[in-house]
């Protein structure tokens, strides 16, 4: 079996504005960054695939996949891939 975790998002845009000559305008920059996560686990010889889009990468978020994963890997035994 196989696992990972991927990030995809977007980043704003950061635009100019219009304003008369000699005159420095004052904005306040904000950067925005908006990401979403997949979650995905592979069992190539089962033929078999799980995955789960999640809006962070974090303990509580793991283990909502890890309780996919053993629900619906449940009946076959998974081995860490070092022991």
């Amino acid at each position: 079996m196989a696992t990972d975790q991927g990030r995809f998002g977007r980043l704003g845009e950061v635009r100019g504005c219009w304003c008369p000559p000699g005159i420095r305008p004052v904005v306040c920059k904000q950067q925005v960054r908006q990401y979403i996560y997949a979650y995905a686990a592979v069992a190539p010889a089962l033929g078999k695939m799980t995955s789960l889009i999640l809006p962070y990468a974090n303990t509580k978020m793991m283990n909502l996949f890890l309780k996919q994963v053993s629900e619906d890997f449940g009946e076959y035994l998974i081995m860490h891939a070092n022991g």
